[in-house]
Order: structure tokens, then C-alpha cells, then sequence
């Protein structure tokens, strides 16, 4: 039995191998590792979702048996990577170990996480993917729910760090759903 070609990671960086290596070989298995669900989803989505009145299951465009499905790939999802052996060409994940002909590595990129202490420090959430995502959603929608419940006029403030792009592309849409939004950027002095 012939190894498969591995592709850790389910992004747009891992679909988008899976789809260019069907178009050049049809039949050379193909096996997709993702610590996530593996659906397919814009990222750039996850910055505008609450002006547009979406929720996370809203912003998957494509779901991971179906991708699978279509380019005839195996997919491990929820699958975590705990080793990769390059001697050996083994990847050893929660699912066991497989080997491999290829390997790519197609994880993305990981957030800055600042260090933080406090009694509201396991509060702060990253949001780089749907999983965080479908997190600060369910968080923002349960205060929402509290406050109606209650008949309370609840502030909903939010503290965004970062003044890069997705962070003002963030504070614009949360700001156009009735957030108070506080956008915070360290400031580097030569």
C-alpha cells in the first residue's frame, strides 16, 4: 500500500493543497490532519460576522465531509499532531501514528498571546479561527440573553488588543452591533 501524501492543517493553506494535488494526481491518497472540524470557511469572515448577523455555523461555506468527499481525501479531524518523526516520515497524532510519502505543513498562524494575570485574565479569548469564534460568540449572545432576561440595560464593552487590520475590522463590526469597543496597540519607541 502506497503512503499518503499528509497535510496537517485544514485552513485555506490545507484545502487548497488537497484541491491543487487532485488536480495533478488523482489517485495518490491523500490524508488531512486538523486539530479543528475541518470546515471550510473565509477567515476574513470571522471580522465582519456581527454586522452581517451571522453566527459561527452561518460563516461555513463548505463542510469538512464534504470537502473530503470532493477530493477524495481521508480526513482526521480532531486529530492532534503530538509528534513528527522525519526519519521515520511518520506523523504521531490522538489518533495514532501514520506514515507518510509527503509532508505538508499547512497550520497558519498562531495568535501573539500577551501574558496576562488577574481575576479576569482566563476571560481574554484569541479569535484566529471558527472554533474561537463559535467561543466569543456564545460568550457575547449569553450576555445579550442575561441582560434581556433580566430587563437590564447592559453595556457591551469590549477590549480589543491590537490596532492591526482584523483588530479595527473587528472593533468596526462589533461597534455596528451596539458594542462599546476600546481598541488598546502597544507602542514601540526606538
Amino acid at each position: 500500500m502506497q503512503n499518503p501524501i499528509i497535510i496537517i492543517g485544514a485552513g485555506l493553506a490545507g484545502w487548497s493543497t488537497a484541491r491543487e494535488l487532485r488536480k495533478l494526481d488523482k489517485t495518490t491518497p491523500v490524508l488531512l490532519i486538523t486539530a479543528d472540524s475541518g470546515d471550510f470557511y473565509a477567515k476574513p469572515s470571522l471580522s465582519n460576522a456581527f454586522a452581517q448577523k451571522r453566527g459561527p455555523a452561518q460563516l461555513v461555506t463548505t463542510p469538512a465531509a464534504s470537502m473530503a468527499a470532493s477530493q477524495n481525501i481521508t480526513l482526521h479531524a480532531h486529530t492532534r499532531v503530538t509528534a513528527i518523526d522525519t526519519v521515520r516520515q511518520t506523523v504521531h497524532t490522538s489518533a495514532g501514528e501514520f506514515a507518510y510519502a509527503k509532508l505538508v505543513l499547512a497550520t497558519g498562524a498562531q495568535p501573539i498571546r500577551i501574558p496576562m494575570s488577574g481575576d479576569a485574565a482566563s476571560a481574554v479569548l484569541s479569535v484566529n479561527a471558527l472554533q474561537d469564534f463559535s467561543e466569543f460568540h456564545a460568550r457575547l449572545m449569553s450576555v445579550n440573553s442575561a441582560a434581556a432576561d433580566g430587563g437590564i440595560d447592559l453595556k457591551k464593552r469590549i477590549v480589543i488588543m491590537g490596532a492591526g487590520l482584523i483588530g479595527c475590522e473587528f472593533a468596526n463590526d462589533l461597534m455596528g452591533s451596539d458594542f462599546e469597543v476600546t481598541v488598546v496597540d502597544p507602542i514601540f519607541l526606538s
